[in-house]
């Protein structure tokens, strides 16, 4: 039976740039204003590579992937009506994602551009605009709403995302909010606690939850503040997870790659397909792993998921 997930988060553009190690100036004996100088950064074989980072736009086009057309996926962000949030934009639709709003103009898209340089990296991040969760109670009620974190929440949004989860819950929704590093920076343990008796499944790693448990980061420690079900993501060790009948662990098998982006938001997104049709928590969880231990391997964020190349072709003329 068709669904409908509805995703409130960000979306972040990134370019990855993969360089040689050590080799900045490229033997330049010295600065020359018409040849390689100190500043120069030269790159490895491979093209500097767009994709989606990790967001919660990279969930939404996980989950429409996933879907194959049969669900409908609503995305509330902030999208700029630039050149990179043309492409995601239309990335997003090619993946059967439906914005709530159109790029908007004189707004920039949250932008990530990543050295890479072997396994270590070195990154410059312009963060975009603040994401308004109250947009989310707009139009019909989703089966399954997911709220993501990201770097410009502020205490104030701890109590909006209460309340938006709270209204969708009356309303039938199951509520997945994926905290990230982000809430525990900005809200304290306390301001959070309003939101928890409203979240069904509650995802995030053992750093990112632990603040909201007095340091503790168990499945089964975390139930106590009244979510319906905890999954902890540990990486490279797979992850753990509880809900009111069981806890288990699930082992990742270890990929050697060094570019993790996007993840933990294909996990989220595999995890509650999952869920939406059906499968056990365990078995949701394990395939979750499977699919996130994929977009290692492939480094290529959430597009690796699925054997996807970054689709320009029918831009707009404007972009």
């Amino acid at each position: 039976m068709a669904q409908r997930f509805h995703v409130a988060g960000n979306t972040v553009f990134d370019l990855r740039l993969e360089q040689w190690p050590d080799r900045a100036n490229h033997g330049a004996a010295a600065p020359d204003p018409d040849r390689w100088t100190q500043t120069n950064v030269v790159l490895a074989e491979n093209p500097p590579i767009p994709m989606l980072g990790g967001c919660g736009a990279a969930t939404a086009y996980a989950l429409g992937r996933l879907s194959h057309g049969l669900h409908r996926i609503d995305l509330n962000t902030r999208l700029g009506a630039d050149l990179f949030g043309g492409l995601a934009h239309h990335w997003l639709l090619h993946a059967g994602v439906e914005t709530l709003t159109p790029p908007e103009p004189a707004v920039a898209t949250s932008t990530h551009v990543i050295h890479a340089e072997g396994a270590g990296r070195r990154s410059a991040f312009y963060r975009g605009q603040r994401v308004d969760w109250h947009r989310s109670l707009q139009g019909l009620a989703p089966d399954w709403f997911v709220a993501a974190g990201y770097g410009l929440v502020e205490a104030a949004d701890a109590e909006q995302l209460a309340d938006v989860c709270a209204q969708l819950a009356k309303k039938g929704a199951r509520i997945v909010v994926d905290p990230g590093p982000w809430f525990a920076q900005a809200a304290t343990a306390d301001q959070m606690a309003p939101l928890w008796p409203h979240v069904d499944l509650l995802i995030g790693t053992d750093a990112e939850l632990a603040p909201y448990a007095d340091g503790s980061a168990t499945p089964r420690d975390l139930l106590q503040l009244g979510v319906g079900a905890v999954v902890v993501k540990q990486g490279a060790d797979g992850a753990s997870w509880a809900n009111a009948q069981q806890d288990g662990h699930t082992q990742a098998n270890r990929v050697d790659a060094a570019y993790s982006v996007g993840a933990g938001d294909t996990f989220n997104a595999r995890l509650v397909f999952g869920l939406a049709r059906g499968d056990e928590l365990s078995d949701a969880v394990r395939a979750a792993v499977g699919l996130a231990t994929r977009v290692v391997a492939e480094e290529r964020g959430v597009f690796g998921a699925f054997g996807d190349q970054p689709a320009v072709e029918g831009l707009d003329s404007q972009f």
